[in-house]
């Protein structure tokens, strides 16, 4: 897929929670503790320092630096390998919305995000190469499949950066899109090598000390449209399926607040104003079947979900 990298950008604002890289905390496990960045969004794989001997520890591959592109703190991304016999087990520096899966020797990969359908992802990064390793920033949008049982991606951007940086360096990259389907989950990665394996622990590629720096990442959306990924203002829907009219409410009236519907091929089907914190919306009008809708205040989407229509 084509990416877009610029060398200059006036702003270091992120929509992401945490996409600033200022929140951090300890976790201790047993008698160890190691630093994990604060969610909901972003997960390293420092849970490997956890691993009990006679397997573990793992290495620590994400830590903390105070030489930020803006703020008090970024993020620094640095591969090693995980000692085990009879061979190392290659792990590179690895944030995203990911969550390690030990059990099943792998990640889950991706956080739930109705209706996002970002069209641009970028941030800041710097570069410290070893024996011309990569790194990489992802992005990927996917749609639950119904019939096969599985996500498929319907969104993508990726670049896997090749020169050495040692000032902060801006990247930003269109997000390409399969068909008009709408994503019900979102994917962020940036990994300090772009052999990187996020099924197979083994399966991973690169060089032991290639380190990545980030900070600033985020996403836009069209038209100038932002939204809301961890929502302030919470939405309820009832009864849900719905016949005839829908209750929607809000746990704050919205001014001149809106309401898009739309349909699982992502068109338009109906729009009316939120005029209080109950509303009732009619539905009549809507064949039987799923919904997706969006709230939005001015062009800022504050909150996504689905409802049902009965027959």
């Amino acid at each position: 897929m084509a990416c877009i990298l610029t060398g200059a950008a006036t702003f270091s604002q992120t929509n992401l929670p945490n996409g600033d890289m200022e929140g951090w905390h300890d976790v201790t496990l047993g008698t160890v503790t190691y630093v994990q960045i604060d969610g909901p969004l972003f997960n390293t794989l420092n849970e490997l320092a956890a691993i009990p001997p006679p397997i573990g520890p793992g290495p620590l591959t994400v830590e903390k630096q105070d030489n930020p592109h803006s703020g008090s703190w970024c993020a620094k991304l640095k591969s090693d390998n995980f000692t085990m016999i009879p061979n190392d087990i290659f792990i590179p520096g690895m944030m995203g919305f990911t969550q390690l899966d030990m059990l099943n020797n792998g990640i889950k990969l991706g956080k739930p995000c109705p209706g996002c359908k970002p069209s641009k992802f970028y941030g800041w990064y710097k570069f410290d190469q070893v024996n011309g390793d990569s790194c990489a920033a992802v992005l990927l949008a996917s749609k639950w499949n119904t019939t096969l049982h599985k996500k498929d991606t319907i969104g993508y951007c990726r670049t896997d950066f090749k020169t050495p940086q040692s000032a902060w360096t801006y990247f930003e990259m269109p997000v390409t899109y399969t068909g008009s389907d709408t994503p019900d989950s979102l994917l962020v990665l940036l990994v300090s090598s772009g052999g990187f394996s996020a099924i197979n622990f083994q399966g991973g590629q690169g060089q032991v000390g290639n380190t990545m720096y980030v900070d600033d990442i985020s996403i836009d959306y069209p038209l100038g449209i932002t939204q809301v990924l961890m929502p302030e203002i919470g939405v309820k829907t009832y009864p849900n399926p719905a016949r005839g009219n829908m209750t929607l409410e809000l746990t704050q009236r919205i001014p001149g607040g809106m309401l898009d519907i739309y349909d699982m091929e992502g068109r338009l089907v109906s729009s009316q104003t939120l005029e209080n914190t109950v509303n009732t919306i009619n539905v009549n009008g809507l064949v039987p079947g799923q919904y997706h809708y969006k709230v939005i205040d001015g062009k800022t989407i504050q909150n996504t979900g689905f409802f049902v229509v009965a027959k």
